[in-house]
């Protein structure tokens, strides 16, 4: 039986007319019965109903009772009243159902006694857990099993029991200890092994060589230079790899327990810093600038200034154009990476005095070839021909002769 068919059954059972007990004095039993998202019942749930004691009292009185489902599912009350007048009377019960103190009810439906039944069915979001222990093959008793921090089962064999969604805690087992945590899908069956699990995280920088950094997994510091390996008794590894100041997040599990990290360290290159062309009134300068590296993360911005002032270039083709006054100035320009690394260069521009024809910024028209050149090119290949040709048979002639 899945959700959708105890769903349907839920909501014909709550067409189905039920009987009014919501009355002063009233004492009625009840049993909550919990069930999975599959209709399997949940033993050792923990329920817990409230319901007004007396209402006519200020302030009002409730009671709530506890009560842990048996091997059916199945956990009963009693629901009782001590009032002697309908005013202020309630007919809500409220349920709860926890597992391990944490909530796990998904269906959230509240008793009602002005329609009241001897039976209810509540769905839970939990799972079967089934935990074995192993040392390499041979199965073992653990010491100690501690789930969510605080509940503490000694000389375990094997674990069979429903949990919630996020399962986590901790076997020890002859003082070695192993941390799990599971994020559950469905009802699984897990192999708690005592011998090492081996975790690889790799740090490379952006030429792909081998960087030294710093890792924080589980809490415990480690360091990391190029390929690393890592050996631990927890099922997941969790934390972050900082490499100078650059962080990236890390999780490792058993079946996913490799990681391999590529961190852009090299700031931005500038070069070929030069003039364009000038006049008397301005001066075009030019500079490359370029992130270098196979795996660099790329420009992110570039600013230029002159005497503190911030000027807008124009970039072609990996090139940045600007023009400035042809006076005495200070330069400085500053590129960034995608990833922060900062390149600076800074350059004192001194007025030129020489004339020379201005030329405008260049543009990406691609090369374009001179008729006139190939029209040269052609003559003299023909010329050339014709002269090794009349070489050749006045060699012809003499031999003949």
């Amino acid at each position: 039986m899945n959700i959708y068919s105890i769903l349907l059954l839920f909501i014909l059972f709550s067409y189905a007319p039920g009987e009014n007990v919501c009355n002063p004095g009233y004492d009625v039993p009840i049993t909550i019965r919990i069930i999975d998202r599959d209709g399997n019942v949940v033993p050792g749930a923990e329920v817990y109903v409230t319901f007004l004691y007396d209402g006519s009292v200020s302030p009002k009185r409730y009671i709530t009772s506890k009560n842990v489902t048996d091997i059916g599912g199945k956990a009963s009350f009693r629901i009782f009243n001590n009032q002697v007048y309908r005013a202020n009377i309630e007919c809500n019960v409220t349920v709860e159902v926890r597992l391990f103190n944490r909530t796990v009810l998904l269906d959230r439906r509240n008793v009602r006694l002005d329609d009241y039944y001897p039976s209810y069915n509540f769905i839970i979001d939990a799972y079967r857990v089934r935990l074995r222990f192993f040392v390499e093959d041979r199965p073992v008793t653990v010491d100690r099993l501690i789930l969510y921090g605080e509940y503490e089962l000694r000389n375990l064999s094997y674990f069979d029991g429903y949990v919630t969604r996020e399962f986590w805690g901790v076997a020890i087992y002859n003082n070695l200890v192993r941390n799990f945590n599971f994020t559950l899908r469905n009802d699984s069956l897990f192999h708690i092994s005592f011998s090492k699990i081996k975790y690889y995280v790799s740090t490379l920088d952006d030429s792909k060589k081998p960087i030294r950094c710093n890792a924080l997994l589980n809490n415990e510091m480690f360091t990391i230079n190029g390929p690393t390996e890592i050996e631990s008794f927890d099922s997941v590894m969790r934390g972050y790899v900082n490499c100078s100041g650059k962080i990236r997040d890390v999780v490792l599990t058993e079946s996913n327990n490799r990681k391999e990290f590529i961190f852009d360290i090299t700031p931005p290159e500038i070069s070929d810093f030069r003039v364009e062309s000038f006049t008397t009134n301005d001066v075009l300068l030019a500079v490359t600038i370029y992130d270098p590296n196979q795996f660099a993360s790329g420009l992110d911005r570039v600013m230029f200034y002159r005497d503190g002032q911030q000027i807008s270039p124009e970039r072609v083709s990996g090139s940045y154009y600007y023009r400035i006054p042809n006076q005495d100035a200070n330069l400085k320009i500053v590129a960034i990476d995608k990833e922060g690394n900062i390149r600076e260069l800074e350059a004192q521009f001194k007025q030129i005095i020489e004339s020379k024809q201005d030329r405008s910024i260049p543009t990406d028209t691609g090369s374009k070839e001179d008729p006139i050149s190939w029209f040269v090119l052609i003559i003299g290949i023909v010329v050339l021909g014709g002269i090794a040709l009349y070489i050749y048979n006045m060699y012809k002639s003499v031999r003949e002769e």
